[in-house]
């Protein structure tokens, strides 16, 4: 699995009946209540990045797990401060609901700043920014088709929603059919606004009340983003061939150093041990996770053959109108290796971890990196004399950065492709941001787990 970020282009809040802009401020607030003022923020995403490395790896729609709008409460790490007051006296919101809808006008970034009138200013004081976007224009001399982007108590093109009970809740909106429709169907519109919901915003009181989350100029790590989550991990067990298992054999077209489809691939034949045809695969049976890299899935029985014995995986496709065939090998594995119904009993050289040594290659400790590289991370495993090496690892890999005190997830705990040789990620720096990062590693045997903290760090710049 990896993970993939969109940042934002344009952005803005934008405040009922008001020419005001605010769009640089590191906050974005959303307020109702007093006077019956409410405001709306819009922002699109910049999506360019995301399609080429769709595009450029051949991620199949099927593959994506999900896409995923995510914004950090101002006071989501500081629980004492839900239900109190904001810095200009207005109160923060609880029991509410959010709503995510689309915009179908495009719409320029604003360079406003102040959003909360000071005391004994109003939201139509001459000294605040009133440029476009805002309430009433998209651009500078444009008016929006409706005011506010939408008129009535719930936008007409509403996505999804979310409850917030306390306010300090992070946003998480699921908007995996609208980016799919764009990346796979050709649909166009990255444009979205988030809202009170039409029973909140209509509400009126003796003060405003309002919800903040950081925003894209932030001076924190916390810049609101696109999360895409993409299943693309590689399991290949080749060299973990165990008899009565599913296993995956995977095939790899490599051409001039780059993973590349072949025209067609026919079919796929395995032969046993004697040279005999054990199975076929054509069409759909064969597995395509991404450019370049397929797989077929096969269980061989131990009460129809035996272990320590080849079998040959034979591959014929079409590449530049020629016909070619490749040949693998892969040895069948004792069963008993992998299953274990010894009443839980295990020997203790395989769940300590201090019997496995790991080193890192692909990338140095400290080591500084230029935003937009690609490295492969390989994770070299060497275990203690006597121990079962064909035995595979669960490995999970994390990586993080500190703001303070806390630790921000990058990339969660995630699985570790192996290969027919190796354990590795690949790790796609052009969405980091300037900053120090860190990368823990997570090994899991027979359901016991140990992290190993903090194995190097690296800048990006």
């Amino acid at each position: 699995m990896s993970i993939f970020r969109s940042y934002f282009n344009n952005n803005a809040s934008i405040i009922k009946n008001s020419v005001l802009n605010n769009s640089r401020n590191p906050v974005m607030q959303l307020v109702y209540g007093d006077i019956g003022i409410y405001s709306r923020y819009i922002f699109d995403i910049d999506l360019t990045s995301l399609t080429n490395n769709i595009t450029n790896n051949g991620i199949l729609s099927g593959s994506v797990l999900s896409h995923k709008i995510k914004f950090t409460n101002t006071i989501s790490f500081d629980k004492e401060l839900i239900g109190g007051q904001f810095s200009d006296g207005s109160k923060r919101a609880n029991s509410f609901d959010l709503v995510l809808f689309n915009i179908g006008e495009t719409f320029d970034n604003g360079s406003g700043y102040d959003f909360i009138p000071l005391t004994g200013e109003t939201f139509f004081d001459n000294n605040f920014n009133t440029s476009a976007p805002n309430w009433y224009y998209k651009k500078t001399g444009v008016l929006w088709s409706q005011p506010g982007t939408y008129t009535g108590n719930t936008p007409s093109s509403a996505i999804t929603s979310q409850h917030f009970i306390d306010g300090n809740e992070d946003i998480v909106f699921d908007i995996s059919n609208q980016i799919n429709g764009i990346l796979y169907s050709g649909q166009t519109n990255n444009r979205f606004g988030i809202a009170f919901s039409g029973s909140i915003e209509t509400l009126t009181a003796d003060t405003l009340y309002g919800v903040a989350f950081f925003s894209p100029y932030t001076n924190t790590f916390y810049q609101p983003y696109l999360e895409t989550t993409i299943n693309d991990t590689i399991i290949d067990d080749r060299n973990f061939f165990y008899l009565d298992k599913n296993n995956n054999i995977y095939f790899y077209s490599n051409v001039g150093g780059k993973f590349t489809d072949p025209d067609s691939i026919s079919k796929v034949e395995i032969f046993d041990y004697e040279g005999i045809l054990y199975q076929t695969f054509t069409g759909t049976s064969i597995n395509k996770l991404k450019k370049g890299i397929y797989y077929v899935s096969l269980n061989v029985p131990s009460d129809t053959y035996p272990d320590l014995v080849l079998f040959t995986d034979k591959w014929s496709f079409i590449y530049s109108g020629k016909t070619k065939t490749v040949e693998n090998e892969f040895a069948l594995l004792n069963p008993d290796n992998y299953f274990d119904f010894s009443n839980g009993a295990t020997n203790d050289y395989e769940t300590d971890y201090k019997n496995f040594f790991f080193s890192y290659s692909g990338i140095r400790n400290e080591e500084v990196i230029t935003n937009g590289e690609i490295r492969k991370i390989i994770i070299n495993v060497r275990r203690l004399y006597g121990q079962h090496n064909n035995i595979p690892l669960d490995l999970e890999y994390r990586i993080y950065v500190r703001e303070g005190t806390d630790e921000v997830d990058v990339v969660p705990f995630t699985l570790v492709s192996r290969d027919y040789a190796n354990y590795f990620f690949n790790m796609d720096t052009s969405w980091f941001i300037q900053h120090d990062y860190y990368l823990d590693v997570k090994m899991t045997i027979n359901g016991i787990s140990k992290t190993l903290n903090n194995v190097l760090s690296f800048i990006v710049k």
